[in-house]
């Protein structure tokens, strides 16, 4: 991209994308009808598509595809020949979310740029140089990120970074969201997410807590939308190459507004001069075409608290118009003092609380003034208006519904500024290319006209007539120049025309027209196909064979083990006398004199010990990782004595203990590519593994492909999806992608054959629904904001999020990061499904504990052993213990 900043926006329709396009977006980010994460919004077919990129490139505008979705064994095939098709329509790019089909992809098409998807949840350096090893040109950041580590990250890449400067924002981080998966069985890793975030909750602690106002029912969990229009010069001088608008299920006119707003202030950011103030009527318009009780900047500048939530309305607030005064629900008019213009055609809602407040469009407009006989009485006028402006009080109608005086009204939507947004992408070709050309016109040859772009493409045409000796009139450079210029409804201007032109010449207007319609039409092709000659279609289809040849029958399973996964860590559990094969326990425990001496006592039993770490390590989690690492580094070094008892200083025995913790240790399970790269060699001694990796339910492994990807990234075990069906599991393959040196003109890098790790898959417990760097208790009991620190209310009690069923959700709040996690209401059972797992190559399965007592940790452990070593009569032991567990919720997820 050089040193030019792309401003990039959404487009779920053709119109919404011309709206794009003739509003001065540099690229377009879209979906077909498959393995798109927004498979509600309208999306183009192959047909539609080919004529859209024929009409974006001849504007100068790429298009990139969005396959950023999880993707199945079955689907792989169908996604990789829907990749090929469009590669050969000419896409600018495909970004990506599943890790499987993204070394798929360019193992196949290594000529089609790869951006990582805001999905794979990249949030530091080494989940960049992640994307880089496998061949990614761009990274999508995380939404959490602050400008800062954004610019720091872009500064020391060589992958173009991109991130989102405005529209709605998720409340968990991108691709870490299960929450409308697995209550709903709506899938955001598959594109369709119900938003269950958008739903009000109660924040309860007690039996008695939901009493209290505060905890009335309020949208804890919907953000308010992104807005960073301030922040323009900031961003333009941070090294961030691409700004993202959010927006495929909005409206092209939503599209049109955004774009232009943003271009306009970019532009002037861009020229150094400053972008200056931002005018009342542009901030004004973004407000009016979609917002969430005003914007925030996001985490742009770091996490603001409750300053970024809009608790008490989950959709589009528009512009406040006012508090009902009075309505009568026989004429069905509502009387408003207007805070805001307001004309008729436009769409109000009347927020009552709820989903069912009532709204419409304003068919009537009537003035209306006080009676000064009773408080609150008016008196309509007879005059119907088009327009009302600030200040009158006005009679609007006509509206149905429990409308009471108070009930405050939006405006949300503007006929007339939708009217402009429409004009400005239909029936016009705004977006213009600047071309210079050359016309040559002498006695006895035709006229010759050769146009050239921005970029050097040149085309040229020449008439059919010879030119006749003038009678009356010959032909003047000025006029030929002018026929020529008159581009029409081409999307070229001419900046330059040169024109040679003998004396006394005459020629046809028909025959000039036609010579400039042959040579615009010319250049406009090769604008069209811009890849033309550049990328080779010979032997794809053989690639793709090749790859999904790779994928041979799931070696047979090794012996099964039960594993452990430790929400808390209790020192004074006995985790010795439970039973597991293999424990999961918190990062932030490894530290402890407790956890040295309890770890040393399990590995003693036979038993493995791992460290889990968050899906997200920013901040303290990370600084927590560097001590970890440099004292295993230490350690490995032999820079300090083994036992730390030479007591030189504080700091040596603080190492020498971390040393300790390090020898306690049989591996980590790590849960984002940018931690597992972190740790990968740094768990080594002289190319030998001294340390074990453990890949986390959080990587979304979701086919063959993935877990093998996994395994060349230095996983020993890997844990599946939650989301993977008994029938894909069953379905799995052992990838052979060692095959990559076989791919002829591939020019994919030949790596060494990576082992089939163990497959780990989650049986109990309750699951991780949502990470989030919104604190919930932190905000609603805290205090939290930009202009306050938490209290710290989560270190005295645990908390819930009670849903409108009355469904409540733990919420874990970690306060090495303020960040929290909601877990599901219900356990996950699955004891049944054993048999079938361990038949289609599972080895370990994972038990959750969040509240579970001891005992029943321990029968849990002796229930799925039964199952995983077939043992039917010992299962039959356990009817009592488990009728118990559904009696109190129980879900069987995917794994039905």
């Amino acid at each position: 991209m050089g040193n030019k900043i792309e401003l990039l926006a959404p487009a779920g329709s053709s119109e919404a994308l011309h709206a794009a396009v003739e509003n001065g977006a540099d690229a377009v980010y879209l979906g077909g009808k498959l393995f798109s994460a927004r498979q509600l919004a309208d999306n183009f077919d192959m047909d539609v598509l080919k004529d859209e990129l024929s009409y974006a490139h001849a504007r100068g505008v790429h298009i990139y595809l969005t396959m950023n979705t999880l993707v199945s064994d079955d689907e792989l095939k169908q996604a990789l020949y829907f990749a090929a098709d469009v590669r050969k329509a000419g896409i600018d790019g495909i970004i990506v979310q599943d890790m499987g089909l993204a070394g798929a992809l360019h193992r196949v098409m290594p000529d089609v740029p790869l951006h990582g998807s805001t999905q794979m949840t990249i949030y530091d350096m080494e989940g960049v140089h992640a994307l880089e090893d496998m061949g990614f040109k761009r990274a999508v950041l995380a939404r959490e990120l602050s400008l800062q580590e954004a610019s720091e990250i872009a500064r020391n890449t060589a992958l173009d970074i991109e991130v989102f400067v405005h529209g709605a924002l998720c409340v968990c981080y991108s691709g870490q969201c299960l929450m409308s998966s697995i209550i709903g069985g709506r899938s955001g890793n598959r594109g369709r997410c119900a938003q269950p975030c958008r739903l009000p909750y109660r924040l309860t602690c007690g039996k008695d807590s939901d009493k209290r106002p505060q905890y009335n029912a309020r949208y804890l969990l919907s953000p308010k939308d992104m807005c960073s229009l301030e922040y323009m010069d900031e961003i333009v001088a941070s090294g961030i190459r691409s700004l993202k608008i959010e927006g495929r299920m909005k409206s092209p006119e939503y599209v049109a507004t955004v774009v232009r707003i943003y271009r306009k202030y970019l532009d002037r950011a861009m020229e150094h001069a400053g972008m200056g103030n931002i005018a009342k009527e542009d901030m004004h318009d973004l407000m009016q075409i979609f917002n969430r009780g005003g914007f925030s900047s996001g985490y742009m500048k770091g996490k603001a608290g409750s300053g970024m939530m809009c608790f008490d309305k989950p959709n589009n607030s528009g512009i406040y118009l006012g508090s009902v005064l009075s309505y009568d629900e026989r004429t069905q008019n509502i009387i408003v003092r207007l805070e805001d213009n307001l004309s008729t055609g436009d769409g109000i809602e009347i927020w009552t609380g709820g989903s069912n407040s009532p709204g419409g469009v304003v068919t009537s407009i009537k003035k209306a003034e006080n009676t000064k006989t009773r408080p609150q009485s008016f008196r309509m006028g007879k005059e119907s208006l088009k327009n009302a402006g600030r200040g009158d009080i006005a009679a609007i109608g006509n509206f149905k519904g429990n409308i009471l005086p108070g009930h405050k009204i939006y405006k949300t939507t503007d006929i007339e500024l939708n009217r402009a947004a429409r004009e400005s992408f239909t029936g016009k070709n705004t977006r213009r290319v600047g071309v210079s050309g050359y016309a040559e016109l002498k006695a006895g040859q035709p006229l010759t006209l050769r146009v050239e772009d921005p970029e050097g493409q040149a085309a040229s045409a020449s008439g059919s007539i010879l030119p006749e000796k003038a009678l009356n009139r010959p032909l003047t450079k000025e006029r030929l120049q002018d026929q020529l210029k008159k581009t029409g409804s081409t999307p070229f201007d001419f900046t330059e025309l040169q024109i040679v032109l003998d004396d006394g010449l005459a020629m046809p207007v028909s025959e000039i027209n036609e010579v400039r319609r042959h040579a615009l039409g010319n250049l406009l092709e090769k604008r069209a196909d811009r890849y033309a000659g550049l990328r080779s279609g010979d032997g794809i289809h053989e690639r793709i064979v090749q790859v999904l040849d790779m994928m041979k029958a799931m070696p047979a399973g090794r012996k099964p083990a039960i594993s452990l996964y430790f929400y808390k860590w209790d020192p004074s559990i006995c985790y010795a006398d439970l039973g597991a094969d293999r424990l999961y326990l918190p990062f932030t425990a490894i530290g402890t004199e407790s956890f040295r001496e309890i770890s040393s006592g399990l590995r003693e039993k036979g038993v493995e010990v791992f460290a889990w770490l968050p899906s997200v390590t920013r901040g303290n989690y990370e600084r927590l990782m560097n001590k970890f690492l440099g004292a295993k580094e230490s350690l490995n070094g032999h820079s300090l004595c083994a036992t730390g008892s030479c007591g030189v200083n504080a700091a040596h025995n603080a190492n020498a203990a971390r040393q300790k913790s390090c020898n306690s240790l049989d591996g980590i399970l790590a849960g984002n590519i940018g931690t597992v790269r972190r740790l990968k060699d740094r768990c080594q001694k002289g190319g030998v593994r001294e340390m074990r990796l453990a890949g986390d339910i959080s990587l979304n492994l979701y086919n063959s492909l993935s877990v093998q990807e996994a395994a060349k990234m230095g996983l020993d075990s890997v844990a599946l999806s939650i989301e993977m069906t008994l029938q894909q599991i069953r379905g799995l393959k052992d990838a052979d992608l060692s095959a990559d040196a076989h791919l002829n003109g591939s020019n994919a890098t030949i790596i060494a054959p990576a082992a089939s790790p163990a497959i780990e898959a989650a049986v109990y417990g309750r699951l991780p629904l949502m990470i989030s760097e919104h604190c919930p208790v932190g905000c609603m009991e805290g205090g939290f904001s930009a202009a306050s620190a938490c209290s710290g209310s989560c270190s005295r009690v645990e908390y819930r999020l009670k849903d409108r069923m009355g469904v409540e959700f733990p919420v874990i709040c970690d306060k090495l990061d303020c960040r929290s996690t909601i877990l599901n209401s219900n356990v996950l059972f699955a004891p049944d499904s054993i048999r079938t797992l361990k038949a289609a190559g599972v080895s370990i399965f994972r038990l959750y504990i969040w509240d579970e007592p001891t005992e029943a940790a321990k029968e849990l452990i002796q229930l799925y052993r039964a199952a995983a070593e077939g043992d039917s009569k010992a299962l039959q032991d356990y009817g009592g213990f488990r009728e118990k567990i559904k009696a109190a919720g129980f879900t069987r997820g995917y794994l039905k």
